[in-house]
Formats: structure tokens, sequence, C-alpha cells
């Protein structure tokens, strides 16, 4: 049914999320990627067994509600397809909201993870911004910030320290740029983070938007905004 492993190509498509799409769960992405897939007729390598599915992912699932200038699609192939021709038979095929940014050929085994990932919180105006300016000093001054984390879904409750997963942070104008270290043992999460800076209501956050996100070497050409 399939080709041999030898014959199975990856590439590594960035794209971008803005407008109404950002509502979409990460779920629902997935099942995007897979309709468009399927119908722009791309020839992606399946799974074995009673239940086939595509061999794709999205190694860095995006929060409901965040736009985004720099996600990342790895699909595999069991046959070769050109860039321009992946791009032309996919764009077709995709909502408004989506946009496919550039497509490059990976090493079909590589291993895609995460490292690192910045976002830019769009404030609105009625931000107090030196209270906010001292609060930011305050916590990257700090050697340390625990953080209790509550029981959620399958996950036990538990202490995680916010300041080593923020790599920095900057308050701009009416914005606060932010890198956020991927970690395996617990990532810290924006809602997390601004809730250290007493931003805890909706009404003071206009739009969260990750901009960039680091992987190995590798992958260094496919996710940073240009």
């Amino acid at each position: 049914m399939q080709n041999s492993e030898q014959n199975i190509s990856a590439v590594a498509i960035r794209f971008a999320v803005k407008n109404d799409a950002r509502f979409l769960s990460h779920r629902d992405t997935m099942r995007l990627w897979q309709r468009a897939l399927s119908r722009g007729r791309i020839p992606v390598s399946y799974s074995q067994g009673f239940n086939p599915h595509m061999k794709m992912t999205l190694p860095l699932p995006r929060s409901v509600g965040m736009s985004s200038a720099a996600e990342l699609l790895i699909i595999k192939m069991h046959q070769p397809i050109s860039n321009q021709t992946l791009s032309g038979q996919l764009t077709g095929q995709l909502p408004g909201g989506f946009k496919i940014v550039d497509i490059s050929a990976i090493p079909a085994k590589l291993s895609v993870q995460p490292l690192w990932s910045s976002y830019r919180i769009v404030l609105s105006s009625q931000i107090d911004k030196v209270l906010l300016e001292r609060d930011i000093q305050n916590f990257m001054d700090s050697a340390a910030w625990p953080f209790n984390r509550p029981k959620r879904k399958r996950h036990p409750a538990r202490t995680i320290d916010l300041r080593c997963a923020v790599r920095e942070m900057t308050l701009g104008n009416n914005e606060i740029i932010c890198t956020v270290e991927i970690q395996q043992t617990a990532t810290a999460r924006i809602d997390e983070i601004l809730g250290t800076l007493n931003i805890n209501s909706t009404q003071d956050v206009r739009e969260i938007q990750r901009i960039a996100t680091g992987y190995p070497d590798e992958l260094a050409f496919a996710c940073q905004n240009n």
C-alpha cells in the first residue's frame, strides 16, 4: 500500500494564522490541514494498520484566540513534489486567515522539537505603563518566581519556576515582547506570565501573537518571522 521507508520525504510548511482563524482549536487546525492536503491531492504518507492516518504534525500547538506569524506544519510524503507545486495546490484549499509563508524540504527522520517561542502581547491603552514596567522589572530581576499551577485534566497540581521559563521580556509602545523557553518538564503559559504582572482581565489584552519560534539548526529557515 505504501512505498518503502527510504522513499519517504518530508517538508516543513511555515504558515500564518490571523483574523477569525485564530479561534480554531489545535484539533480543528489539524482537521483543516488534513482536508486541505486531501483536496489538494498532496501525496501524503499514511500510517499502517486498521485506522491509517496522515503522517503530519504541528510541533507547537497554538492556544485558541492566539494569532501567529510562525506556525509550523511537518508532513511526510511518499513521493516528491516541488515546493511551488505544493504551495499552489494547497493555497486554494485554505480558508481565509491562513497563509503559507514558506515551504522547505527537511530530512525525513528529523526530530522536530521547539526550543523557544516569542510573543507580542498588545495591551489596552488603559494599562498603567508605569506600574507594568515596574512589575516587569521586578519579575526579570528575580532569581526565581515560584508559581503554583493547579490540577488540570490529567495533569496534577505542581509548582513551576516562571522566571526560569522566560528568556526575556520587554515593554514597548502598548505591547510586551516575551520569549519563553519550551521545556520538557513544564512550559510557562502566556496567561500565567500575564497574571504575575497583574494583568488578569481579558479587556487589558487586545491581541496575543506568536511572532517567532526556535527549532534546531536544520529548521532555522522555517521558524523566523521575516
